[in-house]
């Protein structure tokens, strides 16, 4: 890598922080046998892996080499450090993996941290993860706007039926204010598709209405739709006037 020093920090410091190498392992195991491969691929890869370690991951890599399998190897009975933060730090790589699958995030968060903790040192990682996947359109300097989510699809796609999850509700926005409407695009225009929504979206402009977040609302058109692409649009929310995404599907 090309080196970048501002006279203070080289970015090339980097590759010595464990918090960033003690991924790869995970990483290559993924590139090797896909992104949804069994769990023993990243823990064998662990194990091989040479790099200085310290605290749960220490221990759940000697664990592997004494022979005590994952999952056990995270475990609090084999595993001093299982509640360290470890797997907090490191699993944020799980968000660019699974983009837009939070479930699948915090699902695979959960399996690969057992290889080096259990409990709350666990669920850190799991929750942290969470957190990686959602995404907003928060900017400083917005102002009232129009905003949406949606998809493009490469050929004309029937569509009946959408799932939208919010991501977090900040206290000056995360959502659409005063309600959303499908939009669909036919033929380069996009227009407005009549359809029914579970739950009520709220109508309002406050993180009292919205709550924190994470709600799905499913979207039924009146009839299915051949279409380039979909959206759910409306006016962006709060005070800064953003809206929030953690999960969008297309049925």
């Amino acid at each position: 890598m090309a080196e970048w020093d501002n006279g203070t920090v080289s970015i090339n410091d980097a590759f010595d922080q464990d918090d960033l190498y003690v991924e790869i392992p995970f990483i290559d195991a993924m590139k090797e046998n896909g992104a949804f491969c069994d769990v023993k691929y990243m823990a064998d890869n662990f194990r091989d892996s040479t790099f200085p370690l310290w605290h749960a991951n220490k221990a759940g890599r000697d664990n592997l080499r004494a022979g005590i399998e994952y999952p056990d190897s995270g475990h609090y009975l084999f595993n001093q450090h299982a509640d360290d933060i470890d797997w907090q730090i490191q699993c944020d790589f799980l968000g660019m993996m699974y983009p837009g699958l939070v479930n699948a995030a915090a699902e695979r968060a959960f399996e690969i941290g057992h290889i080096t903790n259990y409990g709350d040192g666990v669920k850190g990682g799991t929750d942290d993860s969470e957190n990686t996947l959602h995404y907003d359109t928060y900017n400083s300097t917005a102002k009232e706007h129009t905003a949406y989510v949606g998809v493009l699809f490469r050929e004309s796609t029937r569509v009946s039926r959408i799932e939208f999850t919010e991501g977090k509700h900040f206290d000056d926005g995360g959502w659409f204010k005063n309600g959303v409407k499908v939009e669909v695009l036919v033929d380069g225009v996009w227009t407005e598709a009549p359809c029914t929504v579970s739950p009520e979206y709220p109508n309002g402009d406050s993180k009292d209405t919205f709550g924190e977040g994470g709600e799905t609302y499913v979207f039924r058109l009146g009839t299915s739709v051949s279409c380039d692409g979909v959206r759910v649009i409306g006016e962006a929310g709060g005070e800064a006037y953003f809206i929030s995404v953690s999960e969008f599907t297309v049925k």
